[in-house]
């Protein structure tokens, strides 16, 4: 009886089976393409972004390379007080100038070979550019050998000078304490006598030197005490190619005139930026003077003559000084412009072609650059590059050439 009840109520079990050996095929094989799929995006996007931050690199590291290039260059013939004479509009009618350089200076001439020719170079020619050649070019005398080591063939060498743009110790500027930094001084006193033979009426008794003599009658405006003082500035810029940098990066490297304990001069080369391919600097020379009436092109600038005036009742348009605009195409220095060339440059051309640290995979540069007149071969490696160029106006040679 028992047994016949029991069976009377069915049994709610069911019955469960596991996958079957083609599904859990299926399912692995979908597994395997999902994960590889996300794999691949993984992959990609970590590519992308490294070639992105490789891009960004560049970018950056190009815009501060010209940026500090760039605020050189803006100050570049910043004299203080002073002005060279053949771009001082106020000399006396018939006088020549006679600080207007002969010769293109060595930047790295020691401090106690100057004399006051060479100061006048300095002065004189705020911005030089040269393209060293092996051998040397005998034109080209520099002995910057200790300083510029390693350049990268085919890049130029950039020399910027110009005096500090504040007076030490005068409101936020730093005043070091240091009496031997070599600083520049331009008399304000109005009965300091010339300091040229001969004497030249607009010119302004100034001197270059670490120390200040009180008998030389260089003196403030008031002519009761020493002319204010500025620190002179001297950069120089090029791209070392050292075999011995781990890196392998040629790299834009930056020199500055310095007090280093003993003496005055150039001060070893620094690093600025890794991985500049290429750096070529060109000039745009003013050589003509602003057209006018009956010389429409413009009479050709002389800087080694007496100002010639269109007109000697308002002393307002000098005829052969320039316009402070560039007369034709950019000049390209090569193993060096001559005294001419740079006493006249009023605008600045800058190229830079700066390439990635790391080489990119399965990838290879065959582009031509275009740094100005110069064309760069394709480099046929796994590195991305980018050129740019940036043209800065020398303000303080340019305006003084303005004429209303």
């Amino acid at each position: 009886m028992i047994k016949n009840k029991l069976q009377k109520f069915p049994s709610t079990r069911v019955d469960q089976s596991g996958l079957s050996l083609v599904e859990l095929l299926i399912a692995m094989a979908l597994g395997v393409i999902i994960v590889a799929a996300l794999a691949q995006l993984f992959v990609g996007i970590s590519r992308n972004n490294m070639e992105m931050s490789k891009t960004n690199t560049q970018i950056e590291s190009a815009r501060f390379a010209m940026e500090f290039i760039r605020e050189e260059l803006v100050h570049a013939g910043f004299w203080g007080f002073h002005a060279p004479e053949f771009d001082d509009l106020s000399l006396g009618l018939g006088e020549k100038p006679v600080d207007t350089p002969q010769e293109v200076p060595d930047p790295c001439l020691d401090f106690v070979s100057w004399d006051q020719a060479h100061v006048d170079q300095l002065i004189g020619i705020p911005v030089a550019v040269y393209n060293p050649t092996t051998p040397p070019d005998p034109n080209v005398p520099y002995t910057c050998d200790s300083i510029v080591q390693d350049r990268l063939d085919g890049t130029d060498v950039l020399v910027v000078r110009h005096a500090n743009t504040c007076e030490p110790g005068v409101g936020d500027c730093e005043d070091t304490g240091n009496p031997a930094q070599l600083y520049l001084r331009t008399s304000l006193c109005e009965s300091d006598p010339p300091n040229t033979s001969p004497p030249v009426t607009g010119g302004r008794p100034y001197k270059l030197d670490t120390s200040y003599d009180p008998s030389e009658l260089i003196r403030s405006l008031d002519c009761a005490g020493p002319a204010p003082r500025r620190t002179f500035e001297q950069t120089i810029f090029f791209v070392q190619d050292d075999p011995n940098d781990p890196t392998g990066l040629p790299t834009l490297m930056r020199s500055e005139f310095t007090y280093n304990g003993v003496d005055v001069g150039q001060s070893p080369a620094v690093p600025l930026i890794e991985g500049v391919d290429g750096f070529r600097i060109e000039l745009g020379v003013d050589d003509r003077s602003e057209p006018y009436p009956g010389e429409p092109t413009g009479t050709p600038a002389d800087p080694n003559s007496p100002i010639d005036w269109l007109d000697t009742e308002d002393w307002s348009t000098p005829k052969n000084r320039g316009d402070g605009i560039p007369d034709g195409p950019f000049v390209h220095c090569g193993s060096g412009c001559n005294s001419f060339q740079l006493v006249n440059a009023v605008v600045a051309r800058i190229h830079i072609l700066v390439r990635a640290n790391e080489a990119s995979a399965g990838y290879t540069d065959d582009k031509t650059y275009v740094l100005g007149t110069l064309n760069v071969p394709a480099f046929n490696d796994s590195f991305k590059r980018h050129a740019f160029t940036s043209t800065v106006r020398l303000n303080n040679v340019a305006a003084r050439r303005e004429t209303p």
